[in-house]
């Protein structure tokens, strides 16, 4: 549901701003790849979090479940982090990298 609700967000943003002219679609889709590309950062978080915690309830050790899902969270804020910080300050350049006009990059 995760993915699907993502896509849709991705074709709500598009038909936004489609109206607003080629360089809006274009800005959008320009966005959207750096933007998966985090997000798949967080699925693997998501995956390997959900085996640990499934395995060691399984295994009813509920306290090493609730440490894999605390260490997650601080994981994921921390990477969130990372992932941010660098991403603001270097987004104008991600987009030109990628290929983005002048008209785009300042949209």
């Amino acid at each position: 549901m995760e993915l699907v609700v993502t896509s849709m967000t991705q074709f709500a943003d598009t038909v936004m701003v489609g109206k607003l002219g080629a360089y809006a679609i274009s800005a959008v889709g320009l966005t959207t790849q750096p933007r998966f590309i985090m997000l798949a950062t967080f699925i693997a978080l998501n995956v390997g979090t959900t085996a640990l915690v499934a395995r060691f309830r399984g295994q009813d050790n509920r306290q090493e479940a609730e440490l894999v899902a605390v260490q997650s969270v601080f994981l994921s804020l921390a990477v969130a982090l990372l992932l941010t910080v660098p991403g603001v300050f270097f987004s104008r350049a991600m987009v030109i990298f990628m290929g983005a006009s002048a008209d785009t990059v300042e949209a």
